[in-house]
């Protein structure tokens, strides 16, 4: 009985454990964008696809951020393979720092896209506990 009961104080604890930690998702704001004339660069066409950023997890998690969006990279899917399409989209204008991801309080990002294809977005993040962690998007494509 002892043996028992310990088992479930453990299975119990390690529940309560985990949702302590972050559980960072990133979800495009669509599966399909299209290109449109780009105002900055004349004769250039870009998509501006945009994420929202969440925590479903009790823990606190730190992104990089441009202004007020998460500044994450972008993969191209080439040839089967992820590969990394923009380090991330921020411009001149705005100031690149860290913001903090709590339960509750999702950020948005966004990105610049020229050239069409599948894409997914990759949020870097560390944890109260300064684990570098991963979060990666479900995939959406650029025409």
């Amino acid at each position: 009985m002892l043996k028992r009961l310990s088992l479930v104080v453990l299975a119990a604890c390690a529940l309560a454990c985990a949702d302590d930690e972050p559980r960072i998702t990133v979800t495009p704001e669509g599966a399909l964008f299209t290109r449109e004339a780009d105002a900055a660069e004349p004769g250039d066409f870009a998509a501006v696809p945009s994420y929202v950023v969440a925590n479903e997890g009790g823990q606190n998690a730190y992104v990089a951020t441009c202004g007020d969006n998460v500044d994450a990279p972008i993969d191209q899917a080439v040839d089967g393979q992820w590969t990394q399409y923009t380090a991330s989209y921020c411009p001149a204008s705005a100031t690149r720092g860290t913001a903090r991801i709590a339960r509750s309080r999702p950020r948005m990002g966004l990105s610049v896209i020229r050239d069409a294809g599948l894409y997914r977005v990759r949020v870097e993040y560390v944890t109260e506990s300064n684990a570098k962690l991963t979060a990666v998007s479900d995939t959406f494509r650029v025409r």
